[in-house]
């Protein structure tokens, strides 16, 4: 049998969730934010994945020889979340740059709002929906 340790980050997007474990496709528990779980798997090719609420991550294939230990972590894909960030913020403050005056005195202005809260929401819906197994990471680390 091969020791095989799941650690989660501690992210404050993820603070309140729980989340489930999947090994060859088969549930092995939830558990929250900080904590480390090991589990005894027999040598050979295994799958995992993790998922929280509607969000999940890849599945990620790895490989355990006999009495070998892993280390495996878990958290969100920060890629994911500084888009996410950045688009809503850039809108956020050309709303406050403008007062919220969507007249077309300035069509500058006017465009790079539309284009950035078009953004915003393509990105937003693109990961709500098709991208939603991209926002987990599942990571080897070194022991």
């Amino acid at each position: 049998m091969s020791l095989v340790s799941v650690s989660r980050k501690n992210e404050p997007q993820l603070m309140y969730r729980r989340i489930e474990i999947f090994l060859n496709g088969k549930s092995v528990g939830y558990f929250p934010e900080g904590k480390n779980k090991e589990f005894d798997l027999p040598a050979g090719q295994h799958k995992m994945k993790a998922k929280t609420r509607w969000f999940g991550s890849r599945e990620m294939d790895f490989t355990v020889f006999n009495k070998e230990k892993k280390s495996i972590e878990i958290s969100t894909n920060t890629l994911v979340v500084k888009i996410l960030a950045v688009s809503a913020l850039i809108d956020c403050f050309l709303f406050i740059l403008t007062r919220g005056d969507y007249s077309n005195d300035n069509r500058i202005i006017f465009w790079i709002k539309t284009v950035g809260g078009c953004t915003f929401a393509l990105l937003a819906l693109y990961y709500f929906t098709i991208g939603r197994n991209s926002y987990l990471s599942i990571k080897e680390t070194k022991s």
